[in-house]
Formats: structure tokens, C-alpha cells, sequence
């Protein structure tokens, strides 16, 4: 037995120390998991954000068939901002969100935690 103790206890540390580290994966794991639904579920209100600015814009788009309509760059933006929501913008952040969290679960499998 005693001759074995150094072995036991080498396997034992070993089991440890793989535990330990699992369970920070699993933890950074989880995070990231609740990242992506968060920017997930965002992307269904900027999405209807974004189809009320181009409904916005396809009014101004209408407005084009009067011969005397002079077009004012403001017109898209205050059709855009009516809301009080951009959704280009939203749609935008989110997209950038989603690539850091990518950019985050491709270091954290390639680097660990």
C-alpha cells in the first residue's frame, strides 16, 4: 500500500484539479449560453423596429410620386426615429454583441477560462 500512496494521491489530485477546471467551463459555458439567448431575444423587437422604418421609409418612397414633393433628409430620419427606435441601429448592436460573445466562446475553447 504504501508504495501506491504517492500514485493514489497524484490520480486523486489529478481528479481534483480536473473537476475544479470543468466546472470553471462550465460556468463561462453557461454565461455565454445566457448571452446569446438575451441577443437572441433582443433581435425580435429591433426586427419589428427595423419593419417600422422601412415602413416609415417606404411612406417617403410613396411621396416620390408627387412631381412637386421636395425630398428632405429629415423626413427619413424623423420617419425613422417616430418610434423614438432605430432599428438599423439596434439591429446593428446586437450583431456586434453577438460577434464579441462569438469572438469570447472562440477564446474560451481555444484558451480555456
Amino acid at each position: 500500500m504504501p508504495e501506491n500512496l504517492p500514485l493514489i494521491s497524484t490520480l486523486l489530485l489529478s481528479l481534483v484539479l480536473s473537476l475544479l477546471i470543468s466546472q470553471s467551463y462550465i460556468a463561462h459555458y453557461n454565461s455565454i449560453i445566457d448571452e446569446y439567448s438575451s441577443a437572441f431575444r433582443r433581435l425580435n423587437n429591433a426586427f419589428r423596429d427595423l419593419m417600422d422604418d422601412m415602413a416609415g421609409a417606404m411612406s417617403i418612397a410613396e411621396k416620390f410620386k408627387d412631381i412637386n414633393y421636395n425630398y428632405d433628409p429629415r423626413d427619413l430620419e424623423s420617419a425613422i426615429n417616430r418610434d423614438g427606435r432605430n432599428g438599423t441601429r439596434e439591429m446593428m448592436e446586437i450583431f456586434e454583441d453577438l460577434i464579441d460573445i462569438t469572438r469570447r466562446f472562440y477564446n474560451l475553447t481555444i484558451e480555456g477560462p
